[in-house]
């Protein structure tokens, strides 16, 4: 059984990476832009000490790697002793030389190139691997010489060498596992779990280990690409695996606040250690045996079997019942708490939480050892079990945070949406987007749309002046989980960030007041924030869509509600125009002798509509006037007249902005806009980005009505296929596109939305074998696959049969490998002998019959 044996305290911020060098110094890396030494002193097993500080970064660090001496000579240049490299939010990864007795050390060389975080570093074979958020690896072989791994379609979270070969294994959040040799070609790919894979731990040189966010781990056979085993016991997402010493067995790390120790022969945990904090992100294991972990509270622990190396009693119990504290707080019934009267005992231990009942709420108070009293941290997580009543925030005494419902954020701030009643409480990091977590407060909520913009404005403009880049692209978290929490920079030792000022808390100074004549929003201070929704908000056209360019067209039918335009929107969230060029598609040939089913000609559009009764029910939803008789007049317009004004489509803004339970008939009226000449090309050039984010994100999630917006949003996909422009935009995004379209195939297992996406896939089909593009291959193949595997819906069967027969009679011969493997083969196998569905079937069999001629 593994004890504690030391806690490393000195990061302000989550630690993110850890590693040892040949003579078991841990090296760890935070979120608070700094990488630290530390060996273990002379004077007792159990302590270490903090030798040296790795400075050189401008953002927050979360890979980290140990490298032999030898490396140095890779850049040209001499080391006596071990070198680390780390990898940065600043996208750089940092070399740093070990043999001095500096006490703050320098970066000895940077390699650049990647253009996203680089969130992995390893060594093999003498060279450096590097797998970053920008969706590729490298393979360092000198200063200025690379190759670089092309081919997930999104974050690389894990690259790894396979012992003994000159292979690679890389792990991406398209949740697939790739098999490369060093010179940069792919040769195998992995398919299996159902969520982003987080780490790889090669066993030897025919089967290794792969983890995910899916909770599960795998156990591969690395040519035959067969899945040998799962080891289940995590019940959250797993960061990452690391081999024991003498190949006795392996452990995990993850977000279940736990370290788990397993044999290879068992699929269970032997051991599992619990830790007081969310996230374990890191883990290594010592070459005495010893495991070393990072965790979201900051601390690196040091776990041992060996007796002389267990912590001291008085350190063991403090921790038992910290751990005991986090883990009570997962699941709370307030009324199994004691009461106030709980507080009139003091605190055993500085920072000791303790749970009371305060008049039917679960709080936690936190024991302040220097002025000797218990403080108020706010409600606790998991205790809604009774209690009723807001949940309030506290400051995080690890990170400086402030806690809202259970998570940190950087700000918290009150958004007042009617007089008389108590404002809500909106959280959020400097590096989140802003957009989405408007649009997710309005759901939560059930607010209107016309919030959206004032509310998403307001936190961009916070995090502007936080001191922070508000670079989405750099600081979101791709594929972490579903809106899990990821801690920011908070402390800050390198003085790479400055704190905001403060404000007044108690006069509010520095809100924004909506209506006022500032022509920019005022300073604000990341503390006690406070915003007011008046009751005619701003409007816009679409969530997630900054409308800064709308100045440049005439203004849309006055109505009763007030217009405002931003105009002084960060720079990443202006919309850009896009541009049709005038060639149009390669004509495609048309199907020949007995197979009436592809090639496919044509693309698939959406085309039903009934105008009266969508004006019906428009005229129904406007019962309050909202919307102007000329802007009906105009909606009228676009669902009759064939090349209308497009700037007839400003009508749209109100009914895009009514409840969940109106706003879809602006979907349909856009769907049918779509098949307009006009109406296609101004959405496709002046509104691309943000109606594709609209669809893809900004819909509603969760039960049959979501179902009912994803299937229209799908819709309007389909129909940009109509005519040339929407084809050039569809053209240009499919690595955006396709991703999500897989991600929600599985999140709505519904058959209107599987009819949708196998439609899409089929006008996809047909791009692909009009431009030749090998990364559309690969995308379409892994969509039909993942149809074929998935669907119930008899139509969307059908229709991807037609686009995987559209791929595999038009590909070049070099392309066909990309969207054929032998599930797909087997899954038209057992098509063939569908009863009753002749078109099934029938497309089926000559699948088969064109498979077998491929393979000739």
């Amino acid at each position: 059984m593994y004890n504690l044996s030391a806690q490393l305290l000195g990061h302000t911020a989550d630690i993110r990476a850890i590693t040892h060098t040949s003579d078991d110094a841990i090296v760890s890396t935070s979120r608070d832009v700094t990488s630290r030494v530390w060996k273990r002193t002379d004077t007792s097993p159990c302590d270490y000490e903090e030798r040296q500080t790795l400075q050189g970064h401008s953002r927050y660090i979360i890979a980290v790697c140990a490298l032999p001496k030898e490396f140095a000579e890779v850049i040209q240049t001499f080391a006596h002793g071990d070198m680390i490299a780390t990898g940065s939010n600043d996208n750089i990864i940092n070399l740093y030389a070990l043999d001095t007795t500096e006490t703050l050390l320098n970066p000895i060389f940077a390699f650049k190139g990647h253009t996203d975080t680089v969130c992995c570093l390893n060594y093999h074979r003498g060279a450096l691997l590097s797998s970053s958020w920008d969706g590729t690896c490298r393979v360092w072989k000198g200063a200025n010489s690379f190759v670089e791994l092309k081919g997930h379609t999104t974050t690389v979270w894990y690259i790894v060498g396979v012992p003994g070969t000159n292979y690679l294994l890389s792990a991406s959040g398209d949740r697939t596992i790739r098999l490369w040799d060093m010179e940069g070609v792919c040769r195998l790919s992995y398919e299996g779990h159902q969520d982003a894979v987080r780490s790889i731990l090669p066993i030897d040189d025919t089967s290794f280990l792969s983890a995910a966010n899916d909770s599960l781990i795998i156990q591969w056979n690395i040519h035959s690409r067969q899945r040998i085993k799962s080891f289940m016991g995590h019940e959250s997402l797993i960061y990452q695996l690391y081999p024991l010493p003498m190949k006795e067995g392996f452990v995990s790390v993850g977000e279940d606040k736990s370290l788990k120790v397993w044999s290879y022969e068992d699929t269970v945990p032997k051991e599992t250690i619990r830790h007081p904090a969310i996230s374990v992100w890191c883990v290594t294991v010592l070459s005495n045996g010893d495991i070393a972990t990072g965790s979201s509270d900051g601390v690196i622990r040091v776990f041992s079997k060996d007796g002389d190396r267990k912590a001291p009693a008085s350190v063991l119990e403090i921790y038992n019942e910290m751990c005991q504290s986090s883990a009570s707080m997962d699941k709370i019934d307030p009324k199994e708490l004691p009461g106030l009267q709980a507080l009139a005992t003091p605190g055993k231990f500085n920072h000791e939480n303790r749970l009371v009942n305060n008049q039917g709420l679960a709080e936690v108070y936190q024991w302040n050892e220097k002025d000797g009293k218990w403080s108020n941290m706010g409600e606790a997580m998991g205790s809604s079990i009774g209690g009723t009543g807001p949940k309030t925030e506290h400051v995080s005494a690890v990170s400086n945070k402030t806690m809202l419902d259970g998570e940190e954020f950087d700000q918290v701030i009150d958004v007042d949406v009617k007089e008389g009643m108590k404002p809500f409480k909106l959280g959020f990091n400097y590096n989140d987007d802003p957009w989405m977590v408007g649009q997710k407060f309005i759901w939560k909520h059930g607010l209107s749309q016309l919030f959206l913009d004032q509310i998403s404005l307001f936190i961009a403009e916070n995090q502007k002046n936080s001191g922070l880049s508000t670079n989405v692209s750099s600081f979101s978290d791709p594929y972490s989980g579903s809106n899990r929490y990821i801690p920011g920079t908070s402390g800050n030792p390198s003085n790479n960030a400055p704190s905001p000022a403060q404000s007044d808390p108690y006069s509010g100074g520095g809100r924004y007041i909506p209506g006022s004549s500032s022509s920019s929003f005022p300073a604000v201070s990341p503390v006690n924030t406070y915003i007011t929704i008046p009751p005619d908000p701003p409007i816009t056209r679409f969530s997630g869509y900054a409308p800064a360019a709308l100045s440049s067209l005439p203004p849309p039918p006055v109505s009763s509600h007030p217009r405002h335009i931003p105009t002084n929107l960060p720079a990443h969230y202006t919309r850009k125009a896009r541009h049709t060029p005038n060639n149009p598609l390669p004509p495609v040939p048309t199907s020949t002798g007995d197979n009436k089913y592809f090639p496919k000609r044509d693309l698939q559009l959406f085309t039903a509509k009934d105008p009266n009764k969508i004006m019906e029910k428009l005229t129904e939803f406007n019962s309050d006037n909202s919307i102007s008789a000329d802007a009906v007049s105009d909606i009228n317009t676009i669902l009759t007249i064939r090349e209308f004004d497009c700037h007839k489509l400003y009508s749209l803004v109100i009914p895009l902005c009514w409840p969940p339970d109106k706003f879809f008939i602006a979907l349909d009226i856009i769907r049918i806009a779509m098949l307009d000449p006009s109406g296609n090309r101004y959405y496709a050039e002046e509104e691309g980005e943000g109606l594709l984010h609209f669809v893809l994100y900004s819909l509603p999630s969760g039960g049959e009505t979501a179902c009912k917006y994803l299937w229209m949003g799908i819709n309007i996909l389909n129909n940009l296929f109509a005519y040339r422009p929407g084809q050039y935009l569809m053209e240009h995004t499919y690595d955006q596109v396709i991703p999500r379209l897989i991600q929600l195939l599985h999140e709505h297992p519904i058959a209107k939305v599987q009819i949708g996406i196998s439609t899409v896939c089929l006008n996809y089909s047909v791009i692909a074998t009009c431009i030749k593009n090998e990364q559309l291959y690969s995308l379409c193949g892994r969509l039909i696959r993942d149809l074929l595997s998935n669907s119930k819906s008899e139509e969307a069967q059908f229709r991807t049969l037609v686009a995987f027969g559209h791929l595999t009679t038009l590909a070049p011969e070099e392309m066909t490998n990309l969207i054929t493997n032998d599930g797909i083969v087997a899954v038209i196998q057992s098509l063939v002998a569908v009863d009753g569905i002749p078109k099934i079937s029938e497309c089926a069999d000559l699948l088969q019959a064109l498979l077998i001629s491929k393979q000739k």
